[in-house]
């Protein structure tokens, strides 16, 4: 191995927490923004799931941006009560339903006047969420390219990660229109986690390393390379042209291999995948080829331009991914 990848290899093992194969994601409080559409109850199903899988605290907050009065504790009480009936806690039954009852607290239906997304961040400071789940609104065209202001701005603005959830139509898999918890899972077996070796994509790693862990899920670790530029190809015979191509390709693998040996990949199924092609088209197309159910990705940066910018392939992939994604600050 290149003595520049294993340096590299050493000096993201020291900047990263030390980590051991029996770690677990510590979600605590789950913060789920509902404005009462059919998208928002629809994701409120996947909060919930994961929030029993973590025993975590469930919240919901529903952000009234009108200038009109408007009854909070009325808002209060409907937001409790739809939340109820999309749970199914008002049929008798089950140990299941009852412990679903339990995570709709009336105490935790929040409401708030101001700019939602601006709301939705502080609260979720205010609270120390550990996570924020919400919905796209849009599914198909324009909607789906503006992917909805406030949904977009918390996932940039967010102080903790962000799932966004989108159902994928398939074989055997019903609409999200319709559907309650009592009748949805959640239970991903293969998580696509998108790398390019930097520090910041490292940390992605790790976080997918441990939701992965609470869910006996597979990781799929995915690293596109990026195409040669045409104009240099017309410039280069086709043997150096490739001699490059492949010369590029081994130093990926070298740096998927050493990403391998990180301790907290440990005792994580993993599987790796690299491909030639544009970032944002790669991963989109992997989610088909590899049947994926999840992509869990960070951003790029933290503060700032960088931070309002997201990162041009994870925001690319939150807007035209055909599966929930996980947005790691």
């Amino acid at each position: 191995m290149p003595q520049r990848t294993l340096s590299k290899r050493r000096a993201v093992e020291d900047s990263l927490e030390e980590s051991r194969p029996d770690d677990k994601l510590n979600i605590r409080i789950v913060l789920a923004p509902i404005d009462l559409s059919a998208a928002s109850m629809h994701a409120l199903n996947y909060a919930i799931r994961i929030a029993e899988r973590f025993q975590a605290d469930l919240h919901l907050v529903y952000v009234h941006e009108n200038g009109h009065e408007f009854s909070a504790d009325a808002m209060s009480q409907l937001l409790h009560e739809s939340a109820e009936m999309r749970t199914g806690v008002h049929i008798q039954g089950s140990e299941a339903q009852a412990g679903r009852a339990s995570l709709i607290r009336a105490e935790n239906c929040h409401v708030l006047s101001g700019r939602a997304y601006q709301k939705a961040c502080d609260f979720a400071r205010e609270l120390a969420a550990d996570l924020i789940v919400l919905a796209t609104r849009g599914q198909t065209g324009m909607a789906r390219v503006l992917l909805g202001s406030t949904a977009e701005r918390i996932v940039q603005f967010a102080p903790c990660p962000v799932f966004v959830a989108r159902q994928r139509n398939g074989p055997g898999q019903t609409s999200s229109a319709g559907i309650s918890s009592t009748q949805f899972e959640f239970a991903p077996r293969r998580i696509l986690v998108p790398v390019d070796f930097s520090q910041c994509s490292l940390a992605g790693v790790k976080y997918a390393a441990l939701f992965a862990r609470s869910f006996d899920a597979k990781l799929h670790l995915f690293h596109a390379l990026f195409p040669p530029n045409p104009v240099v190809i017309d410039r280069l015979s086709a043997n150096l042209s490739g001699e490059l191509d492949e010369t590029r390709r081994m130093n990926a693998q070298l740096e998927m291999e050493a990403l391998m040996q990180l301790g907290f990949l440990r005792g994580v199924q993993c599987e790796t995948e690299i491909r030639t092609g544009y970032a944002i088209q790669e991963i989109c197309a992997e989610i088909e080829r590899a049947d994926i159910d999840l992509v869990i990705t960070s951003t790029h940066g933290q503060t700032g331009m960088k931070h309002a910018l997201l990162g041009s392939v994870a925001e690319h992939v939150v807007r035209y991914a055909e599966c929930p994604v996980l947005v790691v600050p």
